[in-house]
């Protein structure tokens, strides 16, 4: 029951949440060999709570469990980029990722904030096409465009993004995106 419990939290973004419910349950099956199903949420709760060090903890192991998991590679290489682990390495795992799971917009925006980090504004534009147009993922890609616009000195474009993305509605944008948009509309004023 604390597994469903703590996995709807996680889906739900409810991630302190989240973890009070499966940090326990994984204690438990561990001691037994059968934490492998919760790795990947208490992955996902330490890098919703901004603990990316934790995070890639607990999505390396889940790799040892289900090296093909799209959704582990993913979120992997989005913290990898976060720490400043490797460029390179993070965008190995957001590609794999994709290849697996073509069809997931979330983990288009993962490679397309990789490849855009990693100085491939071609495909990044590439990439961010269908996740514009997909309302769970739209407010990180105009958030993206901003930056690849930006980091290509086209300061006019750039402000464009970030003010469409500063405006997207609150259960569209998290605090840490808003936070990044205004973070760069600032920049763009001085």
């Amino acid at each position: 029951m604390g597994f469903q419990l703590g996995v709807l939290c996680v889906e739900e973004g409810m991630y302190q949440r989240g973890l009070d419910l499966l940090l326990p349950w994984y204690k438990v099956e561990k001691k037994v060999g059968r934490e492998g199903k919760v790795l990947r949420f208490l992955g996902e709760c330490y890098a919703g709570l901004g603990r990316h060090r934790d995070a890639m903890k607990y999505l390396q192991l889940a790799m040892r469990y289900d090296e093909y998991d799209a959704d582990v590679l993913g979120l992997l290489g989005e913290m990898y980029l976060k720490e400043n682990e490797g460029d390179d390495i993070a965008l190995r795992f957001c590609e794999k990722a994709v290849e697996l799971n073509p069809d997931s917009p979330a983990l288009k925006l993962r490679l397309a904030t990789a490849q855009i980090e990693y100085g491939d504004f071609d495909k990044g534009i590439q990439t961010l096409k269908p996740c514009l147009r997909n309302k769970a993922t739209r407010a990180g890609a105009l958030l993206q465009r901003g930056v690849l616009a930006y980091e290509q000195g086209r300061k006019k474009e750039s402000k464009k993004w970030f003010t469409k993305a500063v405006s997207c509605p609150e259960g569209e944008i998290n605090p840490e995106m808003r936070e990044s948009a205004c973070y760069y509309l600032k920049k763009l004023r001085v």
